[in-house]
């Protein structure tokens, strides 16, 4: 993640609030918004991640495989 293109960072409140109003002057890029959108959707929704939650719950349940899917199926049902 990098300042200023997928997201703002400020040290203060009043920084903060400057960042926002103003994120990058002249600026001709897309907004930090849209960058950090199509982060998001390439990296952290579920889908992107289900396969790696399922990888650590295998690993933690000592190599069983049906533990997993299994907690990956419960948390589909919950709306993640």
């Amino acid at each position: 993640m990098v300042d200023g293109r997928h997201l703002l960072v400020a040290d203060d409140p009043h920084a903060m609030v400057s960042r926002c109003v103003d994120p990058a002057p002249g600026r001709r890029a897309p907004p930090v918004t849209d960058v950090a959108y199509r982060v998001f959707w390439e990296r952290y929704r579920w889908d992107a991640i289900a396969p790696t939650v399922v990888e650590i719950a295998t690993r933690v349940a000592g190599g069983n495989p049906s533990f997993g899917h299994a907690m990956l199926d419960r948390m589909g049902s919950e709306g993640a």
